[in-house]
């Protein structure tokens, strides 16, 4: 399971609630349960056994929990029509179906489904925190009518509080992420040549991450001027000899995030792009090396933009250095490494720590590399090399 065991329920402990509850809400949902879906689903863990999720689910999609931990109990709720006829033995796989989308008898609908769960897990009389950002107001209403000794505590921020601090099983399965990412920003690359459409090297890079497993989530791929729009491509642009390709791009990945950036020269730079580049990587450097715990974010973010003014680009500015990552769908997680939070940085965060520089009518270059907080500094979970590399022009 994913959750942050330990810190799951200290939070909780700290915050007097008795358990846990995400509806709906994707990546809370998964976080609890393992279970990726568009639908009313529901998973809800006691103080006591975070990693043992009860979960509410249509009656036809258990299959999408077959492969997930073993939850402490399930409920199921709707119509789905499975067959079953002497065809012989099942298999495992077909057993567990069989068990929980045949043989248990479903309730009526999602709302039933969760006060029956709250009732089996002896949480109706609780003090139950939940995702408000999740939960149907009018349904958190009616639960309130239904179990009048419940207890509702809105608490999305006790889940980004929980998720901002990774376990080891959620820094492994980011590490695969990263391994997919920058391969296919090197496939895309390596296929540069001149009259190159920015839609053609995306669909390379795209189709990169589609067969090493993940789904495309960010696949900014930006030529010389237009690489300076930020995150919008422009599908008909051409590669030109003396172009920046700049890749601000990610993955989602068994419902994880990547967000990684490379710059590449498209034949020899100039030298403006020589010492913009040179500037950002350096304030990567110096941002990299303030990393370690109890380092607090604001001060990482003065001191990288000062060093990125005085290696280079005086009048550099920005609202962020780099940013917490982890579920998919869920945004960015804490801390932000920008001047107003002031959040210190503690052992196994994942970080991106970037430097972009966007001007407008010239381009854009950036570094950008995921990382995760040690107890003596930090580790990058990405492997490429860092500096400008300079791509061989082709026709």
């Amino acid at each position: 399971m994913w959750i942050n065991e330990p810190r799951a329920r200290r939070v909780l402990a700290e915050r007097d609630l008795d358990g846990l509850m995400a509806a709906t809400n994707i990546p809370n949902v998964f976080y609890l349960s393992g279970v990726w879906r568009r639908q009313d689903i529901a998973a809800i863990v006691t103080r006591d056994a975070v990693t043992a999720p009860w979960i509410v689910i249509p009656r036809g999609e258990v299959d999408y929990m077959v492969d997930t931990v073993p939850p402490a109990g399930v409920v199921t709720y709707g119509t789905f029509h499975r067959v079953m006829e002497d065809n012989g033995p099942l298999t495992p796989r077909e057993q567990r179906i069989r068990e929980i989308g045949i043989d248990l008898e479903p309730v009526k609908d999602f709302f039933e489904g969760i006060v029956r769960t709250l009732e089996n897990a002896g949480l109706d009389r609780s003090r139950l925190g939940y995702d408000e950002r999740g939960l149907d107001p009018a349904l958190a209403e009616r639960l309130k009518e239904r179990l009048p000794h419940l207890e509702l505590v809105p608490a999305m921020s006790a889940f980004r509080e929980i998720r901002m601090v990774k376990s080891a099983a959620e820094i492994e399965r980011m590490t695969e992420a990263v391994r997919v990412t920058e391969q296919s920003i090197y496939e895309a690359a390596h296929e540069a040549r001149e009259g190159m459409t920015e839609a053609e090297m995306c669909m390379v890079f795209d189709l990169g991450q589609v067969r090493r497993g993940a789904e495309p989530n960010m696949n900014h791929v930006g030529f010389g001027r237009s690489a300076a729009l930020g995150m919008t491509n422009v599908p008909e642009d051409t590669l030109k000899v003396g172009d920046m390709i700049r890749f601000d791009v990610g993955c989602l990945y068994k419902g994880y995030l990547t967000d990684m950036s490379r710059t590449f020269s498209f034949g020899p730079p100039d030298e403006k792009f020589s010492s913009y580049y040179n500037a950002v990587l350096k304030g990567q450097d110096l941002a990299l090396s303030l990393v370690k715990p109890g380092k607090v974010a604001s001060e990482i973010f003065n001191e990288t933009v000062a060093e990125v003014r005085e290696t280079g680009i005086p009048h550099y500015d920005r609202q962020h250095v780099g940013h917490g990552i982890g579920l998919g769908l869920g945004g960015y997680d804490r801390p932000t490494i920008s001047p107003g939070d002031h959040t210190a940085l503690e052992a196994d965060m994942v970080l991106c720590i970037e430097t972009p520089y966007y001007e407008m009518g010239w381009g854009s270059v950036q570094v950008e590399d995921m990382i995760v907080v040690t107890e003596d500094g930090y580790r990058r979970l990405t492997s490429v090399p860092r500096h400008l590399q300079v791509l061989e022009p082709r026709a």
